[in-house]
């Protein structure tokens, strides 16, 4: 309680010490007092608490319990811009808009009237231009003698700075988020024990795995057994100086292992003592399987032009000597020699003519590309071709339009059971009729080749090396090769293909 000029005041006094260079003084730092008319002598020109009152930092104001203001400082009077005789005629309810005033009443009839303050809580004004603007602030009430509530006051701070700031952490954030679960390459934390801590949703989509199942996974059971020792010693490089690698890593999914590129860092604490690791990776698996088949394609392509180069050897060298001496046997015939000679050099005649067609058909093999992506259908009916016009063999063809269904990477190798088998009847058969069909069944595409030939020599059992290739061929493009030798087709193989 205060005495003022025979006048009894009642308030709050919050005291602090004022420095000066040899003086010590208390005063008065916040007032609270029972009525606008008690508070303004006071508060007098020059007076050490008005220069306290007026110099806060935030803004001070004074209501009566029907909300109309009775005292204010400075400060809130910029705030919301009303001039000094404005405010004295307006309530805060008509600088708060509508939509906080039932936020508002509930605060003053279950905190402030009931406790004697409020809690600090948010709110909005209206100042003068229209301008909204967010405070924060804590109201406390006023009582009389009698203990009665003769007003409230409040101490007021504009935080449209400190909101505008964290509407602006609040954007950056999201745009990280978004651009975190977004990219295609993605972030983990892995804590000291090895535990996931986070991942972006871009690693998840990798590993096949949901986020609830691989927080606090441990990040080893993710490596496939043979690269666990690439993660040893990748750690045991991320806890020395400068704290970071890169370095590439298998990892597991549910189709197949994918090829991650890692660049990791150590994080510390404030102590610098070590707190996580935090990897950013991408996806290789494509690149290196792309790697893979360039380098593939440059081994075909060097046999290419290595059977080319036999070709040519073929083609060019033996293929004129073979002339040379089919010239010379029929310039042999045309001399005058006895029957037996004569009998002789058409037999030899004969043999050599063989011998030419064996050349042109093996140098025509070899001028094919060896490529994984060729031209099944094309290849094939250019065999069968020279078949018929070579061998004199009459084929039937059975061939549905179901090459396109056969993946470029195992047409090579169709080609080649294909070409074994067709090979295996001019060696070992006397046949004149081949039946080859190519057809869909099923989740299935088959290979079948059969013909009318007398079992010959070669042909009486199915471990020929040429048998052998074909079904390590077969096994490695995931196919079934059944091969059957009788009396009744002589030859005959079935290659069965699964295709999606």
């Amino acid at each position: 309680d205060f005495a003022y000029q025979n006048t009894s005041l009642s308030g709050e006094i919050t005291v602090m010490m004022l420095l000066t260079d040899q003086e010590k003084s208390s005063s008065v730092n916040s007032l609270n007092v029972t009525s606008r008319e008690e508070t303004i002598p006071f508060f007098v020109e020059g007076n050490l608490y008005e220069k306290l009152y007026e110099s806060m930092m935030d803004g001070f104001a004074l209501v009566d319990m029907q909300g109309m203001i009775v005292e204010f400082n400075k400060v809130f009077r910029e705030m919301i811009a009303y001039s000094e005789e404005e405010i004295y005629k307006l309530t805060y309810q008509e600088i708060t808009p509508g939509k906080w005033h039932a936020f508002e009443l509930d605060i003053v009839n279950n905190q402030v009237l009931k406790n004697g303050h409020s809690d600090v809580y948010e709110k909005e004004y209206r100042r003068k231009d229209g301008t909204i603007i967010p405070v924060e602030l804590r109201t406390k009430l006023v009582k009389d003698d009698a203990g009665q509530a003769i007003g409230m006051w409040a101490i007021v701070r504009d935080v449209s700075k400190r909101k505008q700031t964290e509407d602006r952490l609040i954007q950056r954030e999201k745009q990280y988020r978004l651009l975190v679960e977004n990219q295609t390459d993605f972030i983990v934390e892995v804590g000291l024990n090895g535990k996931i801590i986070y991942v972006s949703p871009s690693f998840m989509k990798v590993i096949g795995i949901k986020e609830d199942k691989v927080l606090n996974l441990d990040f080893r059971k993710l490596v496939i057994r043979e690269d666990q020792d690439i993660l040893v010693k990748a750690v045991k490089k991320v806890i020395a100086p400068p704290y970071a690698c890169s370095f590439n890593l298998r990892i597991k999914s549910p189709l197949a292992s994918r090829s991650i590129s890692w660049s990791i860092k150590m994080l510390q604490d404030d102590d610098h003592k070590p707190k996580s690791f935090v990897g950013i990776g991408r996806d290789v698996s494509k690149e290196k399987q792309i790697a893979k088949e360039i380098k593939q394609h440059e081994i075909m392509h060097g046999k290419s032009v290595e059977r080319r180069r036999i070709y040519s050897d073929l083609h060019d060298h033996i293929g004129n000597l073979t002339v040379s001496n089919k010239l010379r046997i029929e310039r042999c015939l045309i001399m005058n020699s006895t029957p037996e000679i004569n009998f002789d050099l058409k037999n030899a005649l004969n043999s050599h003519l063989r011998l030419m067609k064996e050349i042109r058909l093996y140098s025509n093999n070899l001028k094919r590309p060896c490529e994984f992506d060729i031209n099944l259908k094309e290849m094939v009916m250019g065999l069968l071709s020279e078949f018929e016009q070579i061998r004199n063999i009459d084929v039937n063809k059975n061939i549905e339009d179901v090459f396109h269904l056969i993946p470029s990477d195992k047409r090579n190798s169709v080609f080649r059971i294909f070409e074994e088998a067709m090979t295996n009847i001019i060696k070992h058969s006397l046949a004149s009729e081949v039946t080859v069909q190519f057809y869909k069944v099923n989740q299935s595409l088959d290979l079948k080749i059969c013909n009318n030939g007398l079992l010959g020599s070669g042909a009486s059992s199915t471990s020929g090396n040429g048998l052998k290739f074909m079904q390590k061929r077969a096994t490695l493009i995931g196919a079934k090769l059944e091969i059957s030798i009788n009396r009744v087709h002589n030859f005959q193989i079935v290659l069965s293909l699964p295709i999606n």
